[in-house]
């Protein structure tokens, strides 16, 4: 990715975060409480440890050299002679480019919002839409997502927008737009006149990461690895080739990831499912069988099979994992938000406008967080997707929230 476009999904990434601080401030100081979302979660016994990820893959070769405008985002699955990018002769350029796919998206998104004449919705709902998707988007910008940051904007347009005009706000965009399109016709006047396409050369899924690597470690290499091998390249001992700069094709879905653990995990075994989760990256459990185990000393080299792939995994070479054990599912809220009304343990929801006490059976404690039992058939349980109040002064049973 070049500098260019790189500042332009910073500048993005910054509005976003912008954007998500003024939901935040919104949601604390204009109520005087704070809630979180309770989520369906799982803990296990675990272990945490830096892996090494191994797949099928090949290096592109570009036909030509310059700054290249993906056409595709990484993880999208890819045929022979596709298009995967246009190629600028500068970054300049590619960042007026990019710039116009980012104003084009959102006035188109604004346009339609001014125009349509719609019902808005239950302001409670918007605003729970709005909290998920400036989360989504704070995600993205401690992580240096680029790609998805233009259509976390136009949502958070988008879901404010509504909310403003569900309680009764007149929404007018007609600034904004003018503004936008005065932008739109003048980077459309600097568009670049001459430009050259990359195709995909086979099918797979396109990654535009390479890490010099690709050559190295194959699913061939599975059976051969050792606990040294393993941790040199962790520790960047184990010199890369050369490579290029322009992307990668995963040929299928099925990837291995190899790590080095402490002896004493004896619930790690051969044959058995386990549960990857990584870091920073995705929030999603990912399940993987053990196909081997190699005691070394007091540790032991694990190769876990996976045959799921996303745009999350795709890229990831040398990346920290939490591999787990399914023990126990339920709903995860944090511990701040016990409350013990009648001698009963519970938590307030905002329910309604108002604040509704929830009796909880808590099943483990970990963390800072409590794993509650979920009651799917008791309409007064605690819901996954709850706002749990976690603060705020004088919360009662049945108190009006402003």
């Amino acid at each position: 990715m070049s500098k260019a476009l790189k500042i332009i999904g910073t500048v993005a990434l910054v509005g976003l975060a912008v954007l998500y601080l003024g939901v935040q401030a919104v949601s604390i100081f204009a109520t005087g409480y704070k809630t979180e979302v309770a989520v369906s979660y799982v803990m296990a016994d675990s272990v945490t440890a830096q892996s090494v990820i191994i797949r099928q893959e090949s290096v592109l070769t570009p036909q030509n050299q310059g700054y290249y405008g993906y056409a595709v985002t990484d993880g999208s699955k890819v045929s022979g002679g596709q298009l995967l990018a246009s190629v600028y002769g500068s970054a300049e350029d590619s960042a007026v480019v990019t710039r116009t796919e980012q104003v084009r998206s959102e006035l188109a998104t604004m346009t339609q919002f001014q125009n349509t004449e719609t019902s808005f919705g239950d302001p409670e709902s918007l605003s729970n839409q709005i909290l998920n998707t400036a989360a989504s988007a704070q995600g993205a910008f401690h992580q240096n997502t680029f790609t998805g940051a233009a259509t976390y904007k136009n949502q958070l347009i988008t879901q404010i927008s509504r909310r403003q005009a569900a309680t009764g706000k007149v929404v007018d965009l007609s600034g904004q737009i003018a503004a936008l399109q005065a932008e739109l016709d003048a980077l459309q006047a600097q568009a670049p006149s001459q430009v050259a396409y990359e195709y995909a050369q086979s099918s797979g899924y396109f990654s535009s990461v390479v890490d010099g690597f690709e050559g190295k470690l194959t699913p061939e290499t599975v059976q051969q690895l050792t606990a040294d091998e393993v941790k040199k390249i962790i520790n960047g001992e184990e010199t890369p080739d050369e490579h290029g700069n322009f992307g990668r094709l995963v040929a299928d879905f099925d990837w291995y990831l190899a790590c080095v653990l402490p002896s004493d995990n004896t619930w790690v075994s051969e044959g058995k499912t386990l549960y990857m989760d990584f870091l920073g990256v995705t929030s999603e459990s990912i399940p993987g069988q053990v196909l081997r185990v190699v005691p070394s000393g007091d540790e032991m080299l694990v190769i876990i099979s996976c045959d799921m792939i996303t745009k999350d995994l795709v890229n990831l070479r040398i990346q920290n994992v939490q591999i787990s054990q399914k023990l126990q599912k339920g709903i995860r809220v944090p511990e701040e938000a016990l409350r013990v009304q009648d001698n009963k343990k519970g938590v307030y929801v905002k329910k309604g406008g108002k604040a509704v006490f929830r009796e909880i059976n808590i099943l483990l404690q970990e963390n800072g967080y409590l794993l509650v039992e979920e009651v799917v058939s008791d309409p007064n349980a605690l819901k996954v997707y709850d706002e749990v109040i976690i603060k705020g002064k004088d919360i009662y049973d049945g108190k009006l929230l402003s």
